[in-house]
């Protein structure tokens, strides 16, 4: 995903808020019982390396998916950033090349883990035991791409493997909290009016359809992220205007469900003044995080942040503000939230980008602290291909790391820098696409 397109993507995310004193949940509903405590990473590392044995890069069969391969992969102890680069032709929009990277922050040093051509990568993500990439290969142009496989890497560079193919746009690909599950979104063939979300179970290569829409619903819902190893969040999509619906996804109901298997988390308001920008699933999992904006135009202020019950309930406000737009919000220690402000006028108006940035706040609102500072001509995002809290911050909670764009320039630049404040480091700045994977140790 170009991070230009972004603000695209915050929108298949977003959804309004509702007046939740009036919302009804039963007793089954309201009680999250996770089989994860918490969404941070995993502490379990591999005492020694085995090599890779073979793998397969060619598509599976039309329709159905392929199991990974691993072997185990020793971890060391500093903190590495993974980070996806694209090259592409700027005049035809071909994909020249798709690489994976990581950056040691204490060392510097620049390892290629892959390097793919003629493809662009999308949808990177790291696995919850920092051994693995995941992410999309994209072949052809940017535009009319003529296939998309789903991909997996060691952190060393050894297994590179294609788990599964299809022709129609694959554009999300959640991996699930305990590495068994990847929900994909849009696994219909191409052409169909019906939108297909398809679970391939990764131990076996097992795929199967989860979810079907008809009519408006096709092209009006989209994968947000895993609550837990069963729950995943979804909201609805309009064109033009912020969404105004969260609902979860319980694959223990099995497949092929519709939408009235799903369970509504938020639902729409009259006043649509308190339409949501995004949505995280909390640290420890107990919880959704919230944050909303001006629900009559995109990404205008009054913004606020709020955190309620995981699978619904009475909202609690973090975070407040009268003058400016909150795009993005991620759930990164049990006690901080990371947000980014961008005030751009999209619509209407004039915007005031004198607040731009990324910003930190605890979740008891308290601690307000500003990280970055973005011009009028910058924007900010978060990793595009997951919300785990190792996809924005550092192994041991105490750095993130930011994509930012010139959009008048058309320029790239990832930066690191400490969630206790200061100047960030950039690391990497090209005129390519680059996106943040997420973070693990080696």
């Amino acid at each position: 995903m170009k991070l230009k397109d972004v603000f695209f993507a915050i929108i298949q995310g977003s959804v309004l808020l509702c007046l939740l004193a009036s919302c009804n949940f039963s007793s089954s509903q309201s009680t999250h019982t996770a089989s994860l405590t918490t969404k941070a990473a995993s502490n379990t590392r591999a005492q020694h390396t085995v090599a890779m044995p073979a793998t397969l890069t060619s598509c599976p069969t039309t329709g159905n998916g392929r199991a990974l391969v691993t072997a185990p992969l020793a971890s060391g102890t500093q903190q590495n950033i993974v980070y996806v680069d694209n090259q592409e032709n700027k005049t035809t929009s071909q994909a020249i090349s798709g690489s994976l990277y990581r950056y040691n922050v204490a060392t510097k040093a620049r390892t290629l883990i892959a390097q793919i051509p003629s493809v662009a990568l999308e949808n990177a993500q790291v696995s919850r035991d920092g051994q693995w990439v995941l992410f999309t290969a994209m072949s052809g142009m940017q535009s009319t791409a003529t296939s998309y496989a789903l991909e997996a890497v060691r952190m060393d560079g050894q297994g590179l493997q294609t788990l599964y193919c299809q022709a129609s746009p694959l554009s999300v690909a959640q991996w699930s909290l305990n590495q068994q599950n990847v929900m994909l979104y849009g696994c219909q063939a191409p052409g169909s009016q019906q939108l297909k979300i398809c679970l391939l179970d990764v131990t076996n290569g097992k795929l199967q359809t989860e979810f079907t829409a008809d009519g408006p619903l096709a092209s009006g819902l989209v994968l947000r992220t895993w609550l837990d190893n069963t729950h995943i969040y979804l909201t609805n999509l309009y064109a033009s205007r912020l969404p105004d619906a969260l609902y979860v996804l319980d694959t223990a109901k099995g497949p092929n469900q519709t939408f009235k298997d799903l369970t509504p988390i938020l639902q729409s308001s009259k006043n649509k003044q308190d339409a949501i920008a995004d949505v995280d699933s909390s640290y420890d999992l107990t919880h959704v995080v919230v944050a909303y904006d001006n629900g009559n135009q995109i990404y205008q202020p009054p913004a606020q942040i709020s955190e309620l019950p995981a699978l619904g309930g009475k909202a609690q406000s973090v975070f407040t503000s009268s003058h400016y737009a909150i795009i993005q919000v991620r759930a990164v220690t049990p006690h901080d939230l990371l947000f980014i402000i961008s005030s751009l006028s999209l619509t209407t108006g004039t915007a005031d980008p004198s607040h731009n940035g990324l910003w930190l706040i605890h979740t008891d609102g308290t601690g307000l602290t500003r990280l970055t500072t973005d011009n009028s001509a910058q924007l900010s995002q978060f990793s595009p291909g997951s919300q785990y809290a190792w996809s924005n911050v550092s192994r041991d909670g105490k750095m993130y790391a930011l994509a930012q764009q010139n959009t008048q320039q058309g320029t790239y630049a990832l930066s690191f820098g400490s969630l206790s404040g200061g100047s960030p480091t950039v690391f990497a700045a090209v005129g390519s696409e680059l996106e943040i994977a997420g973070w693990t140790t080696m």
